[in-house]
């Protein structure tokens, strides 16, 4: 049914506005995360993962850049990044400044609980509004 719906929205020409987000971290739940968006959420576009170590930095996961936390803020501007997505206990810890100048931003910054399923993630983010 899906196919068949964006099928006729692209013969419409109907389509959804872009949102640009950024993903806080590597590690599985992020990388599970990017994943599921890449494959059913076509109007929600990853522009960034964020890392600390230094061996990942500018290397891609699923097409995807990953820069360090102090880039963080400059790649909000650069894509006009409307959501900053960070899964609660999962590397690397946003220093406050960076959590600061995230809230003075047009961004929003949404921690997900690490104890909640994929698919509860993904249903959070549908009702957000664009």
């Amino acid at each position: 049914m899906g196919r068949m719906k964006r099928w006729f929205t692209h013969l419409l020409g109907v389509k959804r506005p872009i949102t640009n987000i950024i993903l806080v971290g590597i590690d599985y739940p992020s990388y599970a995360l990017a994943q599921a968006l890449q494959n059913t959420h076509t109007h929600l576009k990853i522009v960034a993962l964020i890392d600390e170590e230094p061996w990942v930095n500018k290397t891609q996961m699923h097409g995807i850049t990953i820069y360090y936390p102090s880039d963080l803020c400059a790649l909000i501007k650069k894509h006009s990044v409307k959501w900053v997505i960070q899964i609660d206990g999962q590397k690397p810890k946003l220093a406050p400044e960076v959590i600061h100048e995230i809230q003075t931003s047009k961004a929003t910054l949404l921690h997900f609980p690490s104890d909640i399923p994929l698919e509860e993630q993904i249903d959070q983010l549908k009702t957000i509004p664009n």
